[in-house]
């Protein structure tokens, strides 16, 4: 999402002076005291002295019967396994947190039962681009959850919804009771926010963002989230806003490099977009993402052959970063763009191709989208059932992924009823980023679809009807390919 795979990223152990804090920051802080001033045994004192201390600033009894738990399972009883994870957690706040990896597997490896290691490296894998890898930590996590406390219990359940099952309605149940039960957590406010965009709730993800700047206004990963959540609540100047403040604390994240282009764009500001492309160009670690993000517009803008140079030149970069998922993510972004604007059989050569190389759902997604926009169902039918098999309570997978590759082969065989009938599931969720955003593709494309099945059932208006969404959520849409053959619809139909 917008850069989801920046959001989760953890917060700085740094310890305030609780005389300074708010009382639910100093409970915080003083929770997270008792694991870092005592390694070693956890004696009943030690504990007792902590849940005095929280007592006194303000945490009533109940709550701390209810969420005290003993040292160990709180952290980690190796000092050596706390301090690889404490340099991991803060290689999350950087603009590469590729570091972070080997830094939380070493925290793992000295104590294979410390469970918010497993998860933040779940999330350093997802970071750079690792899904099976991240699912595979989590999962771990997640069978030791119940050693960690209640707050942490809260982290494991929403990304295990997250990242392994792929059910955005629990994790939002989970999260929502997160941010209930810890209403100045930064992270609780964070993931929520990106659930909410996920979901298609804009309002909502900007009322969580900007919560969880106003409890740790130096936490770099709220401003990203909180542009975006600004941008899709079609917010610009409250986008712009946060984002100069964010350039003003010199935060260095990916994110901070494609924003500007991205809004650029939205304005029509061609020397803006040169400015940001200038500024990018400079930054390694968000080269690739922001040459994507250029071959797209220059698609969109119908500069073809510069887009497939820039296409070839983002998947080299990804790869030369070693992120190769990344790179297939690319790759079937490009094959979605030759789908809809190019040659069909490259579209069909490229998508076979990440999907040879890649089980990424959201690589499997775009090849099987371009796959049947090219008109080889065939091919694009076992990419369905693989995702099927593999995600089967996945929100992504189930509402839009398979209805919408279903419902585009049944109006090329001129079953536009049918197709209809498969859409109806994705509707809750046609507004909400896909998983595939990163690659920037598959904005809206249920509505598409159901567009084209009212022009094949006759009826071009209900089609306007759907079309017009497009440029109402440009926003969203922004240079996915999608929105030239929108227009060209449009302009059919008129």
């Amino acid at each position: 999402m917008p850069g989801l795979h920046r959001h989760w990223r953890a917060k700085s152990a740094y310890a305030p002076d609780p005389r300074r804090c708010s009382k639910d920051r100093s409970r915080r802080w003083a929770h997270s005291m008792c694991s870092t001033w005592w390694q070693g045994t956890a004696t009943p004192a030690k504990c007792w002295i902590i849940s005095t201390f929280r007592n006194r600033i303000g945490e009533s009894l109940a709550a701390i019967q209810q969420h005290d738990v003993p040292l160990l399972e709180a952290v980690t009883p190796s000092l050596e396994a706390l301090q690889a994870y404490s340099a991991g957690y803060k290689s999350l706040l950087s603009a590469d947190p590729t570091a972070a990896v080997p830094l939380f597997q070493r925290a793992v490896a000295l104590d294979p039962n410390f469970a918010m290691a497993y998860a933040r490296l779940a999330r350093a894998f997802a970071d750079t681009a690792q899904p099976e890898a991240a699912a595979a930590a989590l999962t771990k996590a997640y069978e030791l959850r119940q050693r960690v406390g209640d707050r942490d219990q809260f982290w494991i359940a929403s990304a295990h919804d997250m990242m392994v099952t792929g059910n955005l309605e629990s994790a939002r149940h989970s999260t929502e009771a997160w941010v209930q039960a810890y209403p100045r957590d930064t992270e609780a406010h964070n993931l929520l926010s990106v659930l909410y965009q996920q979901l298609g709730r804009y309002s909502q993800a900007v009322s969580e963002g900007e919560k969880a700047i106003e409890t740790a206004p130096d936490f770099p990963p709220s401003y990203n989230n909180l542009i975006w959540s600004y941008i899709f609540d079609k917010r610009l100047n409250d986008a712009q806003r946060i984002l100069r403040e964010g350039q003003r604390r010199k935060f260095d994240m990916p994110d901070l490099m494609l924003l500007p282009y991205y809004i650029a764009f939205l304005q029509g500001d061609a020397q803006g977009m040169q400015n940001a492309l200038s500024a990018a160009r400079q930054k390694p670690e968000s080269e690739d993402w922001v040459t994507h993000a250029e071959s797209l517009v220059a698609a969109y803008t119908g500069h073809l052959a510069e887009s497939r140079t820039l296409s070839k030149r983002a998947v080299d970069l990804a790869r030369q970063s070693r992120q190769e998922e990344r790179a297939m993510l690319y790759l079937a972004g490009a094959a979605v763009r030759e789908s809809f604007l190019g040659d069909a059989g490259e579209a069909r050569r490229i998508a076979k191709e990440a999907a040879a190389l890649s089980k990424n759902r959201d690589v499997v997604y775009g090849a099987a989208f371009a796959l049947a926009n090219a008109g080889s169902f065939d091919d694009a039918a076992p990419l369905l059932a693989d995702l099927e098999r593999r995600y089967p309570e996945d929100t992504y997978v189930k509402f839009t992924y398979l209805p919408v590759v279903r419902a585009l082969i049944a109006v090329r065989k001129q079953k536009p009823g049918e197709a209809l009938q498969l859409l109806e599931v994705a509707a809750p969720y046609e507004l909400g980023l896909p998983g595939s955003w990163f690659g920037l593709f598959g904005e809206l494309y249920p509505i598409y679809v159901r567009g084209e099945a009212y022009l094949a059932a006759g009826q071009p208006t209900r089609a306007a009807e759907e079309f017009h969404k497009f440029a109402a959520n440009r926003q969203v849409v922004w240079a996915d390919p999608v929105g030239v053959v929108v227009a060209r619809r449009l302009a059919e139909i008129h």
